[in-house]
């Protein structure tokens, strides 16, 4: 539900502003509104697939903690890979 998608965006804006990255902080700023707004008209992640979004939260940040920028960004990347699926579908 919806708390689950303020945890979910909270932990993201929270590793943009750890990258110090001002660029990639200004775009999650700017396309948290969106997802916000499709999660809304389409809810894209049940029960079942959080519990699996939040255990890849957990693997992105244990990356990130062990300083293993490869293995942070291939977390990363398997954890956006439903949603980019979605937002191909959406063209």
């Amino acid at each position: 539900g919806h708390e689950y998608l303020q945890e979910d965006i909270l932990f993201h804006l929270e590793i943009a502003k750890a990258s110090h990255n001002t660029a990639l902080n200004t775009l999650i700023h700017l396309i948290t509104p969106e997802i916000i707004g499709i999660y809304d008209q389409d809810s894209i992640c049940d029960r079942e697939e959080a519990l699996s979004k939040i255990k890849e939260h957990e693997d992105i940040f244990l990356a990130i903690k062990a300083g293993d920028a490869d293995l942070a960004k291939e977390k990363m990347d398997f954890h956006f890979s439903r949603l980019k699926d979605y937002l191909k579908g959406l063209d």
